[in-house]
């Protein structure tokens, strides 16, 4: 039985900052750090006369971070997934710690080399090989949990059947019907009072290029379902083993397509049953 994709929270997050802030037209790679982890205490300082670097205004936004799974070329892949998870920008810090804490577990050794990716993870390839098929999949299930169980995360996926969607490219179908999900979703909490921007964050990959025209197309053009009101930006591509929020959406792209390719619903079912359901862990 095919299931419907929800996202899993809505309504406004616990620590949003009322008031009306300048928006930003760009955003420039060297200052995201800024913007995620210091954007808070410049506000608070700010009637004392401090300020954001030149160049860089100060904005709240949703981060949405997403990975691919599936190879569009291998014709025994069925599905390709693209998901990820959205999160207030000041909750990235408190989430990677989380899968910090299960990788210094893992590999003492070294924990920051220890990089979260489901196919390592469960293939025991890479630094994941000397580590025991249990204990790899709860230090998955644990970094499911870890997102599956917070209400300031909201999750966000798509699996497109490759031959359904022929001859259009499937990983760009399922990146405009995610842009259009991030962006309608961006549009309830305005209507709510709580306006956000959105920035879409992705794994490095080979349509960088093509995703990056799609979105700008979005928002000028327009897509199937309407027009992109809520982006800031292009989307951003960067390296997974730069952030830990990269492989939070590995995982659940990874799980995703588990459920679609082979009914493997275990990890998938930690982000989209609620906990309750679930029965004791």
């Amino acid at each position: 039985m095919r299931r419907r994709f929800r996202i899993r929270s809505q309504g406004r997050e616990r620590g949003d900052v009322a008031g009306v802030w300048r928006e930003i037209s760009f955003v420039d790679l060297r200052f995201l750090s800024y913007i995620s982890r210091r954007s808070w205490e410049a506000r608070r300082c700010e009637p004392l006369g401090l300020c954001a670097p030149p160049g860089c205004l100060l904005v709240s936004m949703y981060l949405l971070y997403l990975d691919d799974s599936g190879s569009v070329q291998n014709a025994s892949d069925r599905h390709i997934v693209l998901a990820g998870i959205a999160v207030f920008e000041r909750q990235t810090h408190w989430f990677s710690e989380r899968l910090d804490a299960i990788a210094a577990r893992v590999w003492p050794e070294n924990p920051n080399n220890l990089e979260f990716r489901g196919t390592d993870i469960l293939g025991g390839k890479k630094h994941w090989r000397g580590v025991g098929p249990v204990d790899r999949f709860n230090a998955y299930a644990e970094a499911m949990e870890a997102i599956g169980r917070s209400q300031q995360v909201h999750i966000f996926g798509a699996a497109i059947h490759k031959a359904a969607a022929s001859p259009e490219d499937p990983m760009e179908y399922a990146f405009e019907n995610i842009c259009n999900r991030f962006d309608r979703f961006l549009g309830r909490l305005h209507q709510k009072g709580n306006t956000q921007r959105g920035l879409i964050i992705l794994d490095e990959s080979s349509y960088e290029t093509s995703l990056q025209r799609l979105a700008k197309e979005f928002r000028t053009i327009g897509h199937r379902w309407g027009q992109l009101y809520n982006m800031s930006d292009v989307p951003l591509f960067v390296s997974s083993k730069a952030t830990r929020m990269i492989q939070y959406a590995d995982l659940v792209a990874h799980a995703m397509r588990r459920y679609y390719g082979r009914g493997d619903s275990r990890l998938f079912d930690i982000v989209t049953i609620p906990r309750q359901s679930r029965g004791p862990s």
